[in-house]
């Protein structure tokens, strides 16, 4: 979904998007047009979250680039690996972290990911500003 669309709709027009769909833009209409299923209330509810979560996501690359950072995309596997290899490539002295909003699985599996990142930068001359 086009980006600037999502930062003009509430969540309510995304959710009827997704239930009633746009046949004119090609979106289907998933109460009946879904192979194997139609979606459920949770997993329309599920999708309208994602989208929301993105809308946010963007408007924050949006604010960070209009402040003057550069948003730089990375895939991989290892992200304190990733994270450092990037900062290390392109020169970069500070590294703003969000406030993640984690559930508990997901704080005992990223801790272990934000403890090797961090030992990582105490070795180099990288700062780290935690957001919240």
């Amino acid at each position: 979904m086009d980006g600037s669309y999502l930062a003009l709709v509430s969540d309510q027009d995304l959710r009827t998007n997704v239930i009633v769909g746009r046949p004119e833009m090609g979106a289907p209409d998933f109460r009946n047009n879904v192979p194997g299923k139609p979606m459920t209330d949770q997993d329309v509810t599920d999708v309208v979250t994602w989208l929301a979560a993105q809308r946010h996501l963007i408007n924050n690359f949006k604010l960070a680039t209009e402040l003057g950072a550069e948003v730089i995309k990375v895939k991989q596997s290892n992200i304190a690996r990733g994270i450092m290899e990037c900062a290390e490539k392109h020169n970069i002295t500070t590294i703003c972290i969000g406030k993640p909003h984690l559930t508990l699985y997901n704080v005992i599996v990223s801790t272990a990911v934000f403890n090797q990142l961090l030992q990582r930068l105490a070795a180099s001359d990288i700062d780290v500003v935690i957001l919240s």
